[in-house]
């Protein structure tokens, strides 16, 4: 069973620097951003706290952002005490754990079940996507859209390594083929949606990778209204490649989608 945490602030902290004339106006401008994690790298936590400190610049004022970290079964123990520590320190951060890696298709669920602000955006924990992006995907929820979703441009093909390119671009074809999809380029890795969409988003069954295009796939067949943004890769992220056990599980998640692309017509 996944734990949950989340930092309790003191009578004499400070209130967070969003201002609203209401809790429902607030909370009509709250956003939860989910951030799985598996064997973080070193460098993780500066990364977190610097891009998290520019995007509420970027914002300035315009949302409230929530954080909500999973760990999806990291065999490193110091890394809840990493977490947890954060957690003091800033106030809205909350924090999902448990011990077996289940997959990013089973992470963003649990995060996304524990969100409880009007709109949810999906990424990942090293923001690999420019903040502008983020800032852009929540100008479009507060517009009404109730998904939105990035596309890669050829720039972020290029910086993939090889292999993982090659299956990149080959799934894109295959959803091409076998779905009537608003979008092809269902794994560009960051989504953002409102309370239709994560209603939706919590019926995908998929734990691994390809939850993104189940989660697509049945938004598309509920006719949730989607936007679709180009979103910029940031300098200096490093990609891992796909192992052979990877492929296999994905390619059996791929007929998966295709046998409930045929039940849900």
């Amino acid at each position: 069973m996944p734990k949950r945490h989340s930092a309790t602030l003191p009578e004499n902290s400070q209130s967070p620097v969003f201002i609203r004339t209401s809790v429902n106006d607030e909370y009509s401008r709250e956003v939860a951003i989910v951030l799985p994690f598996y064997n973080p790298g070193n460098n993780w936590l500066n990364t977190f706290v610097r891009h998290s400190k520019i995007l509420q610049e970027e914002l300035a004022g315009n949302a409230s952002l929530k954080y909500i970290i999973v760990n999806d079964g990291t065999n490193d123990a110091g890394v809840d005490s990493e977490v947890l520590k954060l957690c003091n320190e800033m106030d809205n951060i909350s924090y999902v754990t448990y011990e077996k890696n289940e997959g990013k298709g089973y992470a963003l669920r649990e995060g996304v079940r524990s969100a409880k602000s009007m709109y949810t955006i999906i990424t990942d924990i090293d923001f690999p996507y420019s903040n502008k992006n983020i800032s852009e995907i929540i100008s479009l929820l507060l517009k009404g859209y109730d998904v939105v979703t990035g596309i890669r441009e050829e720039s972020y093909f290029n910086n993939l390594p090889f292999t993982r390119k090659i299956i990149s671009k080959i799934f894109i074809f295959m959803n091409k083929f076998f779905f009537h999809l608003p979008v092809y380029d269902t794994q560009a890795g960051i989504k953002g949606f409102n309370e239709r969409g994560k209603a939706v988003f919590l019926e995908t069954t998929i734990n691994r990778f390809l939850a993104d295009t189940e989660f697509v796939m049945r938004a598309h067949k509920q006719k949730l209204s989607f936007s679709i943004i180009p979103v910029h890769l940031r300098h200096g992220v490093v990609f891992s490649n796909f192992g052979s056990s990877v492929i296999f599980t994905e390619l059996k998640n791929f007929f998966k989608l295709i046998q409930l692309n045929i039940k849900r017509k």
